[in-house]
């Protein structure tokens, strides 16, 4: 069994496969589960609508969401949802 922990656990929530080091933030791929969050909690997008899209039931939706907002605990994964979620908030003020 293999532990996450520390940069491995950030990696591997944000799918960074192979990638140890912190990467840059513009260079970060989120995962779907980390997406989804953003767009339910930042864009406001109702978890019926996510599911909907995604062809998931909304129960699975809710514990996707629920599944990264445990980990907010963690100051490496915050950073990170914090700057994915200002580099969100600034990419749709442009495109306006």
């Amino acid at each position: 069994m293999t532990d996450l922990s520390g940069d491995f656990a950030v990696a591997a929530m944000l799918g960074l496969d192979g990638q140890v080091e912190r990467p840059q933030p513009q260079a970060a791929e989120l995962s779907d589960d980390a997406r989804l969050y953003l767009r339910h909690v930042e864009g406001g997008e109702t978890i019926r609508a996510l599911a909907c899209e995604t062809g998931c039931h909304a129960s699975t939706i809710l514990r996707r969401i629920r599944r990264i907002e445990q980990r907010r605990d963690d100051p490496l994964v915050d950073g990170a949802l914090t700057r994915a979620a200002r580099r969100h908030r600034a990419s749709t003020r442009t495109a306006t």
